[in-house]
């Protein structure tokens, strides 16, 4: 995927953030966030949980991680082919989390915006299957004023 020129300080961006489990019903969000590149990766930042928790996810050509922080606080990894691991947190409880990444895809009809990243994986949360998920992200610079 050609990458387009990013200013250090990042550019706005509209996120459509898609999440199906187990081929169930999509669970969907448009979300406000801040997609900057660095060390040869792109970074793409956003709040969920209506500001309690903070997302940050990294893709670096071959391997996506989102640690997210706040009310939830989470870390996985995901590569193609492999096993990986991470950890879930919440007020109730912390799990460890296992995902076998099926595939991961990262797309633009250009160097610019829109761009989508998706990715499948198997989740195994606490020792027990927890489903096979399916994200996909479509980013879009916003076009509102700060």
């Amino acid at each position: 995927m050609e990458q387009m020129a990013i200013p250090a300080e990042g550019i706005g961006v509209r996120i459509e953030l898609e999440s199906r489990q187990d081929g169930g019903e999509a669970a969907r969000s448009v979300l406000a966030g801040r997609l900057y590149a660095r060390d040869g990766a792109l970074f793409l930042r956003y709040e969920e949980e209506g500001g309690r928790t903070r997302s940050l996810l990294r893709w670096d050509g071959r391997t996506l991680r989102l640690v997210r922080t706040g009310e939830i606080e989470s870390a996985q990894t995901f590569d193609p082919g492999a096993v990986t691991g991470g950890y879930f947190r919440t007020p109730l409880g912390r799990f460890d989390l296992r995902m076998r990444t099926h595939r991961i895809q990262a797309r633009a009809d250009g160097p610019g915006l829109p761009m989508a990243w998706s990715w499948a994986y198997r989740l195994e949360a606490g020792g027990a299957d927890a489903g096979e998920f399916v994200i996909n992200l479509v980013i879009r610079e916003d076009t509102h004023d700060e």
